[in-house]
């Protein structure tokens, strides 16, 4: 190759190279998602100390059924808020089945509280001012605000799985930790108060996802 041609070629590759901006490699999942679940957790732990525990803990403590819900809600709102950290990666570093776990423990919830629903008798409140919904907003968003911060930082390419999950995991949390302070056990109650106000924030996250979760 003549000197002339390699100039040439040099100037081309620079003129094609100049508007490029550097592009930083994206953290690993992990490295992106413990310090959150480490923040969340000790905000929900420091708002239920505030807010103070169910007065039968107790005793509900040695409920099978109520520690068997308890777990997995944990394993739920856990493995989503992972399976997020990976979906800010393109191709989710090629490990889609991570989707399956809070997909199946999500699933067995749901299956959990129909079942719940059809075996005991149940009256639906009427809609009103009610202190649960003022604990699923103290709950729920700063962990949902942080972990769209987080996901705003990440190159996702499944903007609605990665809302998914996001609405899984921080409704987890405020299920999770409205079970912890509310002594109520009627199903009514369970799905008026502490459900329907996350299934609601699910309901916008899906409209306004790939508005959000983008790169």
């Amino acid at each position: 190759m003549s000197k002339e041609v390699e100039n040439k070629t040099n100037n081309l590759i620079s003129s094609l190279a100049e508007e490029l901006t550097e592009v930083k490699v994206l953290p690993h999942p992990l490295k992106r998602i413990v310090p959150w679940l480490l923040f969340a957790t000790a905000y929900i732990s420091i708002a239920i100390v505030f807010i103070g525990l169910r007065d039968d803990i107790g005793t509900m403590v040695y409920s099978s059924v109520y520690v068997f819900e308890i777990l997995l809600v944990v394993g739920m709102s856990m493995s989503a808020a992972f399976c997020s950290s990976w979906l800010c990666c393109p191709d989710i570093r090629g490990q889609s089945w991570i989707v399956a776990v809070p997909v199946s423990l999500a699933s067995v919830l749901a299956l959990w509280l129909i079942t719940k629903a059809g075996l005991d008798s149940y009256e639906f409140p009427i809609l009103k001012y009610h202190v649960c919904y003022i604990g699923a907003v103290i709950f729920g968003l700063i962990p949902a605000f942080t972990i769209w911060f987080l996901s705003q930082k990440g190159s996702t390419t499944h903007p609605y799985l990665m809302g998914l999950m996001n609405v899984i995991s921080i409704g987890g949390l405020g299920y999770l930790a409205l079970r912890l302070v509310c002594p109520a056990e009627e199903f009514g109650h369970i799905f008026v108060y502490h459900v329907m106000p996350y299934a609601l924030f699910g309901i916008v996250i899906t409209f306004i996802a790939s508005k959000i979760y983008r790169w």
